[in-house]
């Protein structure tokens, strides 16, 4: 989920792909799930396989990638900041044995930029590029070719 961000194409296409991926799949290794299903029954074994072959699928894409881009094709791409912002998150405290509540909260700060062919990313950034970023505001990134032909930012 993290690479997602950083590739620069739409979320949905390689899921898309993988969806598909994945159901053909499917229908060759549907008998791999029997033990996990517990069920001799085509269907159900059919969609278990299809659920987890997409998350493996979408997520080797993004892995393979983004770990093996292209250093070489490397440049900068000058992108401009669209919205700067933060998040409050909070962390798990562990109250007792198998007991875990809402702990102590802290801020992820985040820059939304859009690309020269005007995809919006979110990026997340540390504070003190936070506190210096502003709005309108131009940044360079460094976008280098992906493994698998989708380009990647490489921050």
């Amino acid at each position: 989920c993290a690479l997602v961000s950083r590739t620069l194409t739409e979320w949905w296409i390689p899921f898309a792909f993988s969806i598909a991926l994945a159901f053909l799949a499917g229908v060759f290794l549907w008998k791999i799930w029997r033990w996990f299903t517990g069920s001799g029954r085509f269907i159900w074994n059919f969609l278990v396989g299809a659920v987890a072959l997409t998350g493996i699928f979408s997520s080797a894409f993004y892995i393979v990638n983004y770990a093996c881009a292209d250093r070489a094709t490397a440049h900068e791409e000058r992108a401009e900041v669209a919205r700067v912002y933060y998040k409050v998150r909070h962390h798990t405290r562990r109250v007792g044995r198998n007991r875990y509540v809402q702990g102590e909260a802290y801020n992820v700060h985040f820059m939304e930029v859009k690309m020269s062919n005007g995809m919006l990313k979110e990026l997340e950034i540390p504070y003190d590029r936070y506190r210096r970023t502003r709005k309108g505001e131009r940044v360079t990134l460094p976008v280098a070719m992906g493994a698998l032909g989708v380009p990647v930012i490489l921050y």
